[in-house]
């Protein structure tokens, strides 16, 4: 073999690859996408079937008083109250103590949680049980919750931009 064949072999192969790379990470894009939507609608169906259950949504502190519909699972206990409430169990699977049986009083599972629902250490990469995150590492999460009957509970219409 010539090195003129030789180059013209690893010039195609270099070719081949940079039309394949692209590819092959717009693909694997696509699919933390999908991974990241499934996940949310777990959340969104565990939501609905524990306001079926107790004909409320779990007690979440709200990020500002004028907008009490909007809720982010990084602030304060909210993500562990969450799992509380959605899990019936503790963060990292213990059952609920008495002072968070509120929560879920029926310790009903609305929600079967796996590692990649759990926030991963930048550092060590090991998982953190107590905080929520989607499936691209983000811990804020934001739920918009409404409730017709009470009025504590409707999402304001300045919330969506027109």
């Amino acid at each position: 073999m010539t090195l003129i064949e030789l180059l013209t072999v690893v010039s195609i192969i270099a070719v081949l690859l940079s039309i394949l790379v692209p590819a092959i990470n717009t693909a694997r894009i696509s699919v933390l996408n999908k991974q990241g939507s499934m996940q949310f609608q777990r959340f969104i169906h565990a939501l609905r079937d524990y306001y079926s259950e107790y004909q409320s949504y779990p007690p979440f502190i709200p990020l500002t008083e004028n907008e009490a519909a909007v809720f982010n699972l990084a602030a304060g206990d909210n993500g562990q109250n969450f799992i509380r409430a959605l899990t019936g169990k503790e963060p990292g699977g213990a059952p609920l103590t008495d002072e968070h049986l509120a929560l879920n009083p029926k310790r009903v599972v609305f929600l079967e949680t796996s590692a990649e629902d759990f926030f991963r250490e930048e550092n060590t990469g090991d998982r953190d049980e107590s905080h929520l995150a989607d499936i691209f590492n983000n811990k804020d999460i934001f739920i918009l919750l409404e409730n017709p009957t009470d009025e504590n509970r409707r999402i304001p219409k300045n919330i969506f931009p027109s």
